[in-house]
């Protein structure tokens, strides 16, 4: 239809518009007229279209919706592609293509098609690396070649008498990290690298410097001043102090960076660190399903029930009194770097190594009864969460723990859920303890002695026992006491790779000093009797004694 046609058309549906509006009882009623536009978008990926450009091709086909105008795609609208990729690609393929002999125009759309090069692009360049030397050592580099950005490590070797003194980069416009370093790196440009190690011979009367944790290693002579600086400590780790076991006297040991003269002899300094002043503590809350973390979820603890019943069975926790005595909560850990001044969440990221040290506050039974560090003896169970370095999640530990005057103290090794449970030490009710008012392991009746202090003397030697080094003997010498609580046993069983020694005094043998030994890896659980103690004597009975007067 021509364009004097179309606008014919307009101008008859307006009049007749108009004389629908003048004329109400006229039959003829006018209408709205739309267009109807049908878009076909050419795109091309990885070249360019016969004609060299690369933007996408639109063909637009349209009518007025009371037209009869049929609307078809001709061929040739389809733009030409196939000859001109760009580098590394080929020929490829379309997405799709329209029908050129479908009628389209019933309502407006939008097509879109792709024609995609085949290929993967140009091959990245690799570029050599060379690592030459001035004929007194040797050099090698790691890797020998790489694509642009790619990380190098070089390494300088002298010959015997010779020392390393620095890298010369020949070609290549690289920058080395440290070019004073025999070991060092750099990071290859856009063109071949050649490198050059460099050596110097030792002059004589000279000697070599180690250090371990630091930089400063080389060889001086006698009487030189020698400047050693410590590596960086790790995030829970501050410098200490420089030693030496070869006399050497430094300006400042407790400095970072510090010097000494060169003694006529070689020598090795070390750089030692202390850990910071970290403290813990615990957020008591509530455990719920939703405070279960992923990991635990995924092994099958997925209800705060069955946490409590795989806590329970590690603290061999069975009757109703026991369950009395207990507290499961959500250790919300908090951590300090600084003494206490501020505090942040615990995360995997920041547990210390060695564990978090935390002091859990004395709890409260379900019947409201407060404990306390004198007259209770606490154990605690703890289901790691969260995988943290080898400690997997769904671990379960039972560490030692020691009354304090803040609460129980012990050591976590990640974050989670904990049980506490408890006994109420067995005394008399004149505030004395006398085995429970029964008689040892061995018979014989324990010396009366104030609560507070047997049970100080017990919590002393479980202190002594976690922290003693491995393979080593606890010797534990008393006056006043012939028996342990259990607590003592329950703290050994923990350090199996330790042995005890007790020197005691019995009124029985005519206060002779009695000496007795248990092996390390002892089942020392089974020398509690049923009241929660040991006795000396039963010890001496069962591992033999020897006796000083």
């Amino acid at each position: 239809m021509k364009k004097t046609s179309r606008l014919a058309v307009f101008l008859l549906t307006f009049l007749l518009a108009l004389l629908t509006i003048n004329h109400p009882s006229n039959t003829i009623t006018a209408h709205a007229v739309s267009r109807i536009d049908v878009n076909f978008t050419f795109k091309v990926v990885h070249g360019s279209w016969s004609d060299g450009t690369k933007a996408d091709k639109v063909v637009n086909l349209w009518r007025y919706d009371n037209e009869d105008k049929v609307l078809t795609l001709n061929p040739s609208d389809i733009p030409s592609v196939g000859d001109m990729p760009d580098p590394g690609y080929s020929a490829g393929s379309w997405d799709g293509l329209p029908n050129t002999e479908r009628t389209y125009g019933n309502e407006s759309q939008n097509f879109t098609y792709t024609y995609t090069y085949a290929g993967s692009g140009p091959a990245p360049t690799v570029y050599a690396v060379t690592a030459s030397n001035d004929g007194h050592g040797s050099a090698s580099a790691t890797p020998t070649s790489g694509e642009e950005g790619t990380t190098v490590t070089i390494t300088a070797t002298p010959d015997s008498g010779y020392l390393f003194k620095n890298w010369d980069v020949v070609s290549g416009g690289v920058t080395l990290s440290d070019a004073n370093s025999n070991t060092t790196t750099f990071d290859i440009g856009s063109s071949d690298v050649e490198v050059k190690a460099n050596f110097e011979e030792i002059p004589v009367g000279t000697y070599s410097v180690t250090v371990n944790h630091g930089t400063g290693d080389g060889s001086y002579p006698e009487g030189a001043t020698v400047t050693i600086t410590a590596d960086e400590p790790s995030s829970q780790k501050l410098f200490d102090k420089w030693t030496s076991e070869d006399c050497v006297a430094f300006a400042d040991a407790s400095a970072t960076t510090t010097t000494f003269v060169m003694p006529a002899k070689a020598v090795t300094v070390t750089a030692t660190y202390k850990n910071k002043q970290v403290a813990t503590r615990v957020n008591e809350a509530g455990l719920t399903a939703a405070s279960l973390s992923a990991e635990l979820r995924a092994l099958g603890y997925t209800s705060v029930d069955k946490v409590q019943v795989a806590l329970e069975n590690a603290l061999n926790v069975q009757t109703a009194e026991q369950k009395n005595n207990s507290f499961l909560f959500d250790a919300g850990l908090l951590i300090s770097f600084d003494g206490g001044t501020n505090w942040v969440p615990v995360t995997t990221a920041n547990v210390p190594a060695g564990g978090l040290k935390i002091v859990i506050p004395y709890p409260q039974a379900k019947d409201g009864t407060q404990t306390n560090g004198n007259d209770y003896t606490f154990s605690v169970a703890h289901l790691v969460g969260t995988t943290v370095g080898s400690v997997a999640a769904g671990t379960i530990e039972t560490p030692a723990v020691t009354n304090t005057s803040d609460g129980i103290d012990t050591t976590f090794n990640g974050l989670s859920p904990v049980l506490v449970t408890w006994t109420r030490n067995l005394a008399p009710s004149s505030g004395e303890v006398a085995s429970g008012g029964a008689e040892t392991s061995s018979g014989a009746k324990e010396t009366k002695v104030p609560v507070t202090a047997y049970y100080t003397f017990n919590n002393d030697v479980n202190q002594k026992i976690s922290s003693a080094a491995k393979g080593s003997t606890v010797k534990i010498e008393t006056s006043s006491f012939i028996s342990f609580h259990k607590s003592v046993m329950e703290a050994l069983a923990k350090r199996p790779d330790v042995s005890m020694e007790i020197s005691f005094l019995d009124g029985e043998y005519k206060g002779n000093r009695m000496i007795v030994t248990i092996p390390a890896g002892t089942d020392v659980m089974s020398l509690v009797d049923k009241n929660g103690f040991v006795g000396f004597l039963y010890l001496a009975g069962k591992f033999g004694y020897t006796t000083a007067h």
